[in-house]
Parts: structure tokens; sequence; C-alpha cells
């Protein structure tokens, strides 16, 4: 199901679709930085296998985290 959700993003470091990462794993968040500073949230790490990591937001909670 992941993949599905990496449509259209790209490994930064050659370009590859991230749909062919090595590793992918969804990950509860607080963010830090940004519109949504201190919002939870959902990310996607994607690893490609060139060895670049990439983080993508995934989804927001609009409710400050307590």
């Amino acid at each position: 199901m992941i993949r599905s959700e990496l449509h259209g993003e790209r490994c930064h470091g050659c370009g590859a679709p991230l749909t062919e990462a090595d590793y992918y794993e969804r990950h509860p968040v607080v963010f830090a930085r940004g519109e949504f500073a201190g919002c939870r949230g959902v990310v996607i790490v994607a690893e490609c296998s060139c060895g670049h990591t990439k983080v993508v937001p995934l989804s927001v909670d609009l409710r400050p985290a307590a």
C-alpha cells in the first residue's frame, strides 16, 4: 500500500521512482518546522538502492500535539 502512496516521488540522488525503493515505512511524527509546526502527522521514509533517503509527508492532523 505504501508504494501506491509514493506515486510520482523520485529519489533526489539517482532520479529512480521511490516505488522501487529498497526500504520504506510509515512513521508518526510531530512536525517541528514550517506551516505545520507542532502538529502530528505521518511521513513515509524511503531509502533508495543508491543510498539516499527521502522523507515524504503523507498526512497532517491539524490539531496541535499535546
